[in-house]
């Protein structure tokens, strides 16, 4: 297994390896998470390499930092699988919120707070 250095990585937070833990146990199967740059690769080493969850998908929301808006790409996505697989958003993006027929609430997975 290739071993991830929860401690030197870029954003050092102590409980980063606790926090992705634990919100990786209580994602539904099948999950898409939508987030940040920081938490992406701790959640998927923890995901898929430590746990086989190869289920789970994470996707980076704003891939560049002068981005302020959703690709279209990712409008595209949300919608081609908002039917058939759990979708979190780790904040809140007003194009995805005027989706029709897409309704957003805030939950819980174990220390990080989502919209769904």
């Amino acid at each position: 297994m290739i071993n991830f250095e929860f401690d030197e990585y870029l954003q050092y937070d102590p409980n980063l390896k606790l926090v992705a833990a634990a919100t990786i146990s209580e994602l539904p199967e099948n999950a898409v998470v939508f987030t940040y740059w920081d938490i992406m690769w701790p959640y998927y080493h923890i995901a898929h390499l430590q746990n086989s969850r190869t289920d789970l998908t994470f996707i980076e929301t704003l891939p560049a930092d002068d981005q302020d808006v959703l690709a279209d790409s990712l409008i595209a996505y949300v919608v081609d699988n908002v039917g058939d697989r759990p979708i979190f958003f780790e904040e809140r993006y007003s194009q995805v919120e005027q989706l029709d027929d897409l309704m957003m609430s805030p939950v819980r997975r174990a220390p990080h707070a989502f919209l769904r």
